[in-house]
């Protein structure tokens, strides 16, 4: 191993083998730590104001992105007593997958709870499933307003509808901090 003195330079006091080593070391450390910092997605950035609402397979959220969606109708009349009888109000219903996962882990539940008579909407989350940026982690308070955004979409549709949220897994905390916010949906 060459010393300070083969380079042309006199060896300082404190450049001694075990600093030489601990130096090393933490600048090996430093690099791991910074190749393990997640990658965040933020919101889009577009011109004027996108067209927020659930279309064929899409929902547009209230930065344009445009999620996978699926969508159950009501049943007329329901099977069960579950959904709206009559003179009820009606139902509605947004589900919120959990983790590594996307809408269509709902699927049974959405055609249960629409045999029931409840409209189910199940949207892809950022970074899974159909939706943009998949595989880099969304931020949470994104994931919040897409929430807050699918809830004020559900009640703008069923106006007269009680909405309820159903979240699985990071959905359900997703769907827990969101209510316990300052400005729940």
């Amino acid at each position: 191993m060459a010393t300070a003195g083969e380079y042309g330079r006199a060896r300082m006091e404190w450049e001694t083998d075990a600093m030489t080593r601990l130096a090393r070391f933490l600048f090996g450390l430093f690099a791991l730590l910074a190749a393990c910092a997640p990658l965040q997605q933020g919101a889009l950035r577009i011109d004027g104001t996108p067209a927020v609402g659930f279309s064929q397979n899409w929902f547009t959220s209230f930065d344009g992105a445009k999620l996978g969606l699926d969508t159950w109708t009501p049943v007329e009349p329901p099977q069960q007593s579950f959904g709206p009888g009559a003179g009820e109000r009606e139902t509605g219903i947004i589900a919120v997958h959990g983790l590594s996962d996307y809408a269509g882990e709902l699927n049974a539940a959405g055609a249960y709870w629409a045999a029931q008579g409840a409209a189910v909407y199940a949207y892809d989350q950022r970074g899974f499933g159909r939706s943009p940026g998949s595989g880099i982690w969304p931020r949470h308070e994104l994931m919040r307003k897409d929430l807050a955004t699918a809830v004020d979409i559900a009640r703008r549709r069923h106006p007269d509808a009680r909405i309820a949220v159903v979240g699985e897994s990071m959905g359900a905390s997703v769907a827990i901090t969101a209510f316990a916010g300052d400005d729940p949906p």
